[in-house]
């Protein structure tokens, strides 16, 4: 697990040596909290908005 600060560089270098090509993400966003209801589960529809949809393409 990683703790403290990655750079966008250090994250793709990560997902090159765990994942096959194939399952690697095309994009990353780094945010430092992401939004949650009351039962502290993801909005999904408020990250859909922030990014306009192309974080789920």
């Amino acid at each position: 697990m990683l703790n403290g600060r990655v750079s966008h560089v250090e994250s793709k270098a990560l997902l090159n040596t765990d994942l096959a090509k194939y399952k690697q993400p095309k994009k990353i966003f780094f945010v430092d909290e992401l939004t949650r209801n009351a039962m502290g589960k993801v909005q999904k529809k408020a990250l859909r908005e922030t990014y306009d949809g192309s974080f789920f393409k």
